[in-house]
């Protein structure tokens, strides 16, 4: 099941801490695709609206920047400028509205690029921050990778039993177990990349290995038991880490490293075997130690090491289709070391040529059992330079000479070692000793806080040092559920090797030199796949019945958060950064709610300073500065597109008198009160025109002249003369119907409706409310209307002189 699809396992959603990135950043919330993507979606959405805000409260900043109260420099460039800034809700607005206004008044203004490009600038920098930040926001998820945590709720060791009746079920699990380590190691760890079966289930699609194919004789190679001193083959996993190699997650202090080495040369057999016969049978013994057949506590011992057919035996006349069948055999022994002896359970006692005090020795034997060689191969453990038959092919047209190996049996001999650390230490007093299985467990004990009689009984509790919790779950996921060398040549047998993939109905296609060192690499590649299969598998667990009387349940907390805590990947589930959400999402709020609290905040500030100069009774014009901030943020209310339409009617003189809430968001007038409308006469300079039945009565008519009303001298307004002299010509819309674009200019005064008059001649535009509230002349004092600002005198015409 490990080497499935990542759709077979349970995955817990939710929140949990990734370790390999740190406390910190590695807070993950794993959620599923479907919801995963929505909170991608809404996470570009949100940065998109922050990015909107951001731009309000630039544009805030940039609009008091350049309000400046001298009406010199006050062109029109400059007030266009102010109600971009004030008016455009989105960067990308605002950029298009400043590129045209740049257009617009080239040769026209003064400085038009210096007072334009930098906020044009601005504008691109705050699109291209928010699209790479929008972009940035799917890293999130795609930043931290595709691990997720399994569901271990039927976490467990399958415990193998002395029973022979659980042979039944044991063999066929541990069996399919290595067989699919080998088909994931022959797809996941060759040079040539990944391919096939998907080799993304794993934290790590394959374990490193350092390879040495010119290593030197594993033994004492003084009385030549290697056949060569130089061309063996030393494989070395390095330190791998529970968490980074195995995805056993968990913090650093809690981590255990495990390194394996395997150093292997071909044995030489000149002097180390002979012939036996037995009921008339021929067989070639092989003597690198007493075999110890049996238990370990009622075991025989005899004096060879391995006993197959003769040559003459394996390579005697065989019909066509005997060679069809002929295939290699392979078998594997060990002796373990241990304290500087034999440990009980050793298949042989090595002779002292091949004895190690600091690791395990393991023999592997490969037969040709009749498979013959189509060319003669140099390689000295597939050793075939003997002559052998003819072959000849079924229809009689050829054939060909084939070769014969030159041993009844080829022997490997090899070195197995371990190594174990404990993370959160320096190297030096982390590790206990490269040695063999045994002698390696014993000598790290002492390092997860465990004695030798705590290893003899293992009796676990609540109570038992988390460390020693920890390193006994490992320890035993290495031993019952991972296989090395040693299980997976007897497991699989010939099928272990990579030779079998140039083998045709027993006929052995061309070998390299070396391709005894590719075997062993493959070998070895297998048991490092079982190795990362058997934490998948544990923290999975088992739904067989069958396997239920065998299953090893974690003993106490300890071991249950190691079960709960097996990381791998998948592309099913979206793992989100934690703190990438919090930090985006905080951040995020935060200038959203400085956008929207910065108006008021201002506000609130100038109405206090405001308060104090009324308070202490000082002149507004001795606080120059409490004025300009007064000005711009009343050029900032004003520049608003309501307040700017509320501006141009009521200096127009319509619903004057009436307006309310003149510097809030909405400016109002009193009920029923009619404002101008547009007239759109002259297409290509639309004006507005006083309050009438509706624009499209003035369009529906036909354009007629308005007869002339003569105003007399005598004729008053309210009771005052009026001097017609000093009244411009007036031009109206009115129910009558639209006025003519040319009229005579000979004095003749045209009164119009609701008291307003338009000079068209001089473009100036003056209100009348029955000489009440007159405006008054241009030359006004600017000292007089910034003290009237300084005290917070806002209301309209505010600062203007009397009796203008």
């Amino acid at each position: 099941m490990p080497f499935n699809s990542d759709a077979d396992y349970g995955v817990y959603l939710g929140v949990w801490t990734n370790w390999s990135r740190g406390p910190v950043f590695g807070a993950t919330l794993t959620l599923t695709r479907f919801y995963g993507n929505l909170l991608i979606a809404f996470t570009s959405f949100f940065i998109s609206l922050v990015g909107t805000r951001f731009w309000r409260i630039l544009c805030l900043a940039l609009h008091r920047c350049c309000s400046d109260p001298d009406p010199v420099r006050q062109d029109g460039l400059h007030h266009q400028r102010q109600l971009i800034l004030r008016n455009s809700h989105s960067s990308e607005a605002g950029l298009i509205s400043l590129i045209q206004l740049s257009w617009a008044w080239r040769g026209l203004a003064a400085r038009r690029l210096v007072r334009t490009i930098p906020l044009i600038l601005l504008a691109v920098l705050t699109i291209s921050g928010f699209i790479v930040a929008g972009g940035f926001s799917a890293t999130i998820s795609t930043g931290i990778g595709n691990e997720v945590l399994i569901d271990a709720a039927r976490c467990a060791i399958i415990l193998p039993t002395s029973a022979a009746s659980s042979w039944d079920v044991l063999v066929p699990y541990d069996s399919n177990h290595v067989t699919n380590a080998a088909n994931y190691a022959q797809q996941c760890y060759t040079p040539k990349g990944f391919n096939g079966l998907d080799c993304t289930t794993f934290v790590r699609p394959n374990l490193p290995t350092i390879i040495n194919r010119t290593a030197a004789c594993p033994f004492s190679n003084d009385n030549g038991i290697c056949r060569s001193a130089t061309s063996n083959l030393f494989l070395d996993s390095g330190y791998i880490d529970s968490n980074d190699h195995l995805g056993l997650n968990s913090p650093e202090d809690e981590r255990i490293q495990f390194r394996s080495t395997l150093h292997c040369a071909p044995l030489a057999t000149e002097g180390r075997s002979d012939s036996y016969e037995h009921s008339g049978a021929n067989y070639t013994r092989y003597y690198y130690g007493p075999l110890r057949p049996g238990s370990k506590d009622n075991f025989t011992t005899v004096n060879f090491t391995y006993q197959v057919e003769s040559l003459s035996s394996q390579y005697g006349f065989k019909a066509w289709p005997q060679i069809q069948g002929s295939n290699y055999v392979l078998i594997a022994m060990i002796a373990m070391a241990f304290n500087g002896s034999l440990y009980p359970t050793s298949a042989f006692n090595p002779i002292p040529d091949l004895r190690r005090q600091d690791g395990d020795v393991i023999l592997f034997f490969l037969s040709g059992n009749g498979v013959v060689f189509l060319t003669p191969t140099e390689d000295p453990w597939y050793q075939a330079t003997t002559p052998g038959r003819f072959l000849q092919t079924s229809n009689a047209e050829g054939g060909r000479n084939v070769y014969n190996k030159d041993d009844a049996a080829s022997p490997v001999g090899c070195v197995r070692q371990y190594q174990l650390c404990r993370g959160g230490q320096t190297r030096d007093s982390r590790c206990g000793p490269l040695a063999g299985a045994v002698d390696a467990i014993v000598g790290a004990a002492h390092l997860f806080e465990l004695g030798a009689d705590d290893l003899r009984s293992m009796n676990l509790s609540d109570s038992t040092p988390e460390a020693a919790s920890q390193f006994d779950w490992f320890w035993t996921i290495r031993q019952v559920m991972a296989k090395d060398p040693y299980d997976i040549v007897n497991t699989l047998g010939v099928s272990a090797l990579a030779s079998p993939q140039s083998l045709r109905s027993g006929v052995q296609g061309p070998l390299p030199t070396d391709q005894w060192q590719t075997d062993m690499a493959t070998i070895w590649n297998t048991s490092l796949a079982s190795l990362q299969a058997a934490f998948v598998e544990v923290a999975t667990g088992t739904t067989r019945p069958s396997l239920e009387p065998y299953r090893k349940v974690p003993s106490n907390a300890p071991q249950k958060r190691m079960c709960a805590n097996q990381k791998i990947l998948s592309s099913r589930f979206s793992s989100f950064s934690l703190f990438g959400l919090c930090f985006t999402y905080s951040l995020g709020v935060l200038i959203v709610a400085i956008s929207y609290a910065l108006e008021p905040l201002l506000a609130c500030c100038l109405g206090r300073r405001r308060h104090k100069v009324r308070y202490n009774g000082r002149e507004a014009t001795d606080d120059g500065k409490l004025a300009r901030d007064s000005y711009k943020h009343l050029e900032w209310v004003t520049n608003e597109v309501l307040q700017q339409s509320r501006l141009a009617q009521e200096g127009l003189g319509w619903g004057n008198k009436t307006w309310k809430n003149c510097t809030d968001y909405v400016p109002t007038t009193a009920k029923g009160e009619l404002l101008g409308c547009l007239d759109v006469r002259d297409q290509k300079h639309p004006v507005l025109c006083p309050p009438s039945s509706g624009i499209m009565d003035i369009a529906e008519k036909e354009a007629v002249l308005i007869e002339p009303t003569i105003v007399d001298r005598e004729e008053t307004d309210h009771g005052n003369p009026v001097d017609i002299s000093s009244v411009p010509l007036l031009r109206t819309c009115s129910d009558q119907g639209p006025v003519p674009d040319s009229l005579d200019s000979d004095g003749t005064v045209i009164a119009a409706p609701n008291g307003v008059e338009i000079d068209y001649e001089s473009e100036r535009v003056a209100a009348h409310d029955g000489g009440k509230n007159g405006v008054g002349p241009e030359e006004e004092e600017s000292s007089s209307v910034l003290k009237n600002l300084a005290q917070g005198d806002d209301r309209p015409g505010a600062g203007v002189p009397e009796g203008s």
